[in-house]
């Protein structure tokens, strides 16, 4: 396993280092805002949390939510709540929000650009309720899909003792059930021709040194979703 080098956040940010960032689109985008409900409406520009994103995926810090809690817990008890959780709404956690600073909104240049809704696939669970969650599923396990088979055929049972046994069977083949079954949803893409957007930045050195290094060996990166991959150029200004 690769050695992730995150000394960094045990040290203040300094952001004295002026840099341009150019993200260029090689895929529709659809950069979902928090908490997007029903309908995945795109933003037109990333926000800074996705712009961090970028940059942790970039540099390999492809850490668990437990592990991105741990690693705030202790910064916190080794500096004194100098790391900030900058959760808010999504299951991720970014961890270098506070080293970079966005001085504008970026400028953006492209020939076209067009946005249209199409089909997702998002994952969902409903383990609160074996009957939902088993209903909604479309693969299974042959041992389990039979014993969930003989319990729906039933005919003489009532609702609520059908449910009970939906449960048991639920918590008895657990390993061999899905976890999460597919609801389509409706998304938002953004599709430019020749676009770019130019951020005037400012960058804590190390980390601005750490990035670029990282961007030389490994510039395939996504903004949004796995679907939307991004081009990306730094340089200072």
């Amino acid at each position: 396993m690769k050695n992730i080098d995150i000394s960094i956040l045990r040290e203040e940010p300094l952001k004295d280092v002026k840099a341009k960032l150019i993200i260029e689109p090689l895929a529709p985008l659809s950069m979902v805002s928090d908490l997007p409900g029903s309908y995945y409406k795109s933003r037109t520009t990333p926000s800074k949390k996705m712009v961090c994103g970028l940059i942790e995926n970039i540099m390999g810090w492809h850490f668990s939510i437990d592990t991105r809690k741990n690693i705030i817990e202790q910064i916190k008890i080794n500096s004194g709540e100098k790391q900030k959780n900058h959760q808010s709404g999504s299951t991720y956690i970014p961890l270098l929000m506070d080293y970079f600073e966005i001085e504008r909104e970026p400028f953006l240049k492209f020939d076209s650009v067009c946005f249209y809704d199409d089909l997702w696939i998002r994952s969902h669970s409903r383990r609160d309720s074996a009957s939902k969650h088993i209903k909604a599923c479309r693969h299974y396990d042959l041992q389990w899909k039979n014993a969930v088979d003989a319990i729906l055929n039933k005919k003489d049972i009532i609702k609520s003792e059908k449910t009970k046994e939906l449960k048991e069977v639920d918590e008895r083949y657990i390993n061999r059930s899905p976890l999460f079954y597919p609801i389509p949803t409706k998304r938002e893409y953004v599709f430019m021709e020749n676009g770019v957007y130019i951020y005037d930045m400012l960058f804590d050195k190390k980390l601005f040194i750490a990035f670029k290094k990282s961007l030389e060996q490994y510039n395939i990166a996504y903004l949004g979703n796995s679907e939307g991959w991004v081009n990306i150029i730094l340089e200072y200004r």
